[in-house]
């Protein structure tokens, strides 16, 4: 499989991201499903499947609620109505939100990208005719819950997680959403208002609603 989708062209719009590097490190095969085919991964109708997507659907409205306050929405009028998990969650984060991020810049929701040069690659036999070579580059993206930064100083990404539990640190220090968050910020920097900056100066951090006191 890992042949195959070395040997496969892709679409010339198509963007790396840190979800499609994870899933073929985890899975060559959802990676083809889902970003080579754009086919739908198979679900299982099965409780701890149908649980995880509950589960997002719940990450998903959090996110969004953390959204309405980060931009100044009084957290009296985002939080009325709420139900657990929703409002433990949100009351943790209201009580644990790291206090020492960066205020001069706060991004939400920020989408950045950079091209990442790399080699031609050799035209594909396809039986009947050879494929277009591989372009020289390709995009990669990073969609960012939150960037806090200083003009010329220290930038944080923070992400918002609700997985049920917190990994261990080094289990995180090399997901791929580790590594690439900091390297296309540091990539895009040039074009923010605060930037450029150096690899040095961002840190990556994940704030769990399963341990909100240990972002």
């Amino acid at each position: 499989m890992r042949e195959k989708l070395m040997s496969t062209p892709l679409p010339p719009t198509f963007a790396f991201s840190q979800s499609s590097l994870q899933a073929y490190e985890d899975c060559p095969r959802r990676f083809w499903l889902a970003y080579v085919e754009q086919l739908p991964w198979p679900a299982v109708e099965a409780s701890p499947v149908q649980e995880h997507e509950a589960l997002l659907r719940l990450g998903e409205r959090f996110h969004r609620l953390i959204q309405r306050t980060e931009i100044g929405i009084d957290p009296a009028a985002v939080v009325a109505g709420l139900e657990p998990p929703l409002s433990t969650w949100f009351d943790a984060y209201l009580r644990h939100r790291p206090a020492d991020l960066p205020e001069a810049f706060v991004e939400i929701e920020r989408i950045l990208s950079t091209v990442i040069a790399v080699q031609k690659s050799a035209p594909v036999d396809t039986g009947d005719s050879q494929a277009e070579p591989q372009p020289l580059a390709w995009r990669l993206a990073a969609r960012y819950d939150l960037i806090a930064a200083e003009p010329d100083g220290r930038v944080v990404i923070l992400d918002w997680k609700t997985t049920k539990r917190r990994p261990d640190p080094a289990t995180l220090r090399f997901r791929w959403q580790s590594i690439v968050y900091p390297f296309v910020l540091v990539e895009a920097s040039a074009a923010l208002p605060w930037g450029p900056v150096r690899p040095e100066q961002v840190e990556m951090r994940y704030w769990f609603t399963a341990a909100p006191g240990q972002p």
